[in-house]
Order: structure tokens, then C-alpha cells, then sequence
């Protein structure tokens, strides 16, 4: 897991994409932009920079969970 960084993520629509990380995630908003992109704190340090990007390429983020199947179960 990556500790006392940001990673920074292009998504299409910004205020999607922090419902789905703070309500499905339940990860603590730090900063809301607008449109141009919010700030997520992930725990350990971590941050998350969701950034408007018209045609998002793809992107993947590893998440360290306690339990597994109980992530994907909440996911699901």
C-alpha cells in the first residue's frame, strides 16, 4: 500500500466518482474543488486526488483491506 503520498485519478464526472469513494468506500473527503477535482484521505497518509479528465483512461488503485471478502461482499 502506498503511505504518505497522493496518487492522482482522471475521472470523467468528479462528483460520481466522490459519491462512490465516500459512500460506498467510506472514505473521508478532505477537499471538494468543483468540477476540477477533490482530495480523499485513505488512511496511513495516503491521498487520493480525483482530477476531471474528459476521457478518463483507465485507472487501477490497490486498497488494503482487512478482510476480503467482506470488502467485496460490501462492494457487491
Amino acid at each position: 500500500m502506498i503511505r504518505g503520498s497522493m496518487v492522482e485519478i482522471p475521472v470523467a464526472d468528479v462528483s460520481t466518482a466522490v459519491r462512490f469513494y465516500v459512500e460506498t468506500l467510506g472514505v473521508k473527503l478532505v477537499e471538494d474543488r468543483g468540477d476540477a477535482c477533490a482530495i480523499l484521505d485513505v488512511g496511513q497518509g495516503s491521498l487520493l486526488a480525483l482530477v476531471k479528465h474528459a476521457h478518463a483512461p483507465r485507472s487501477c488503485v490497490g486498497l488494503e483491506v482487512a478482510n476480503v471478502e467482506r470488502a467485496v461482499a460490501l462492494l457487491e
